[in-house]
């Protein structure tokens, strides 16, 4: 495994004034109307990966953590972490320690910070992934649009980056690698520190990746920033059409 290198700090720009060099963020006016949708929840059922003792942790830091996982093909693990725990730092330990090299790492979260982008331009620099999908809350991007939005794309410019916006309160990463791992992880953390107790599940099934991955691939398809966010309903019956669309073939 190559040797790690410092990190460098990026210093965080006061980004408040209008800055005629970054694209402007505003959403679209008009919004394409989903022609199908489901009535009731999008959901899968997959075969379990395994649960193994040593798979069920507690853990304090994210690189703690990292070193304590076993992932191999089809199995899964559970993680309680404290207040200090940062999640982004997790996903980038795991990566490195497996030295997995991934086909693209699709990221949905409430917020993050300068420190998570940070760490994610190293695994870029180190050719640990080579495209990242990235989905926040229109909550945090309202409030962050004119100062660590504008920054966060300015420092991801020259990486392969799509970024999207959209009314969601999900935690998920999931990853891909050249070996052919398929890796989800989901629970209730955020990519930065919430000072509160969090849980979260890691498992390699491809069927659950599959299923997470096309649901992301829609709203990134839909909600990249040029586009108008939705309220919870519309967002729910956009990642639904698919579904509707195969029970409608499947009926006939």
């Amino acid at each position: 495994m190559q040797e790690r290198e410092e990190f460098e700090t990026f210093e965080f720009e006061d980004l408040t004034e209008d800055n005629s060099s970054f694209v402007n963020f505003e959403f679209g006016a008009t919004e394409e109307k989903p022609k199908l949708f489901l009535d009731e929840d999008v959901y899968i059922k997959s075969n379990s990966p395994k649960l193994l003792k040593e798979n069920q942790i507690l853990a304090e830091y994210a690189a703690e953590l990292a070193k304590k996982i076993s992932l191999k093909k089809g199995e899964r693990a559970i993680a309680y972490v404290n207040g200090s725990f940062i999640f982004g730092d997790f996903i980038q330990e795991l990566i490195y320690n497996f030295n997995f090299k991934i086909n693209e790492l699709t990221i949905s979260t409430l917020s993050l910070n300068l420190t998570n982008i940070d760490g994610l331009v190293w695994l870029f620099k180190w050719g640990n992934i080579k495209k990242l999908n990235l989905i926040i809350s229109d909550y945090f991007y309202s409030h962050y649009r004119n100062t660590f939005v504008k920054e966060m794309i300015k420092i991801m410019e020259d990486y392969n980056f799509e970024f999207a916006v959209c009314r969601t309160h999900t935690k998920v990463a999931l990853f891909d690698t050249e070996k052919g791992n398929k890796c989800s992880i989901y629970g209730s953390a955020n990519l930065r520190s919430s000072n509160c107790l969090e849980m979260f599940t890691i498992e390699e099934n491809s069927e659950v990746y599959d299923f997470h991955y096309e649901i992301h691939r829609r709203i990134l398809d839909k909600y990249k920033v040029s586009k108008k966010t939705e309220t919870g309903n519309k967002l729910f019956k956009t990642i639904s059409e698919k579904e509707n669309g195969k029970e409608k073939d499947k009926h006939g």
